[in-house]
């Protein structure tokens, strides 16, 4: 923030030794001394209140760096990312919380005592989609974007208590993210669901 505090208005070589002074003078300094203080008591007060800050300030006992409330991160955009986080080497003992970056690529969290991988499926990793029919009509195409025509495809009859396991006419893998699932009879809506691994 820029501070309202201005030192050049107060004239430090006021008052002059071995003369007659004017009294505004001693005014003037007095008057802008003043103000400056009343600036930089907000501006202390308002760092103080919204400061990140790395220990606890001297006088405090309350831990200053821990938030308490929401923190919003500023909005990404082409030139800059709304948050970086410096690559470094997994924490040796990580505390629950804890969150890290290491150059192998790596993006990690410690949670409940378990350290967890946020940086996304693997080629390996088994990802599903599932969905209610939502026409009445014997075709329908689902669009389930797991980018892979390598997928299971089951359909379920919702009619039924417990749900079944249902064979449709045809199963046609349209593309790398959709099916299309054909029925001997036009269903209602809502009445199977598609559920689709890959």
């Amino acid at each position: 923030m820029a501070s309202n505090i201005n030192p050049s208005n107060i004239d430090g070589d006021y008052p002059v030794a071995d003369i007659d002074n004017d009294s505004q003078g001693f005014r003037d300094n007095f008057g802008n001394t003043s103000t400056n203080f009343t600036f930089a008591v907000s501006e202390i007060e308002d760092l103080q209140a919204k400061a990140i800050l790395k220990a606890p300030l001297d006088g405090e006992s309350v831990t200053d760096n821990v938030l308490t409330t929401l923190l919003t991160i500023a909005v990404s955009a082409p030139a800059t990312a709304g948050l970086n986080i410096a690559e470094g080497v997994a924490p040796t003992v990580p505390n629950d919380g804890d969150v890290w970056v290491t150059a192998a690529g790596a993006f990690n969290a410690r949670l409940n005592g378990v350290t967890v991988d946020l940086s996304g499926p693997s080629s390996s990793t088994v990802t599903k989609f599932a969905q209610d029919n939502t026409t009445a009509v014997a075709a329908e195409q689902f669009t389930h974007s797991l980018g892979t025509t390598d997928v299971i495809v089951q359909v379920y009859d919702l009619t039924t208590t417990p749900a079944t396991l249902q064979i449709p006419t045809s199963v046609e893998i349209d593309d790398a993210n959709n099916v299309t699932i054909t029925l001997a009879v036009a269903p209602g809506i809502g009445d199977y669901r598609v559920v689709i691994t890959g």
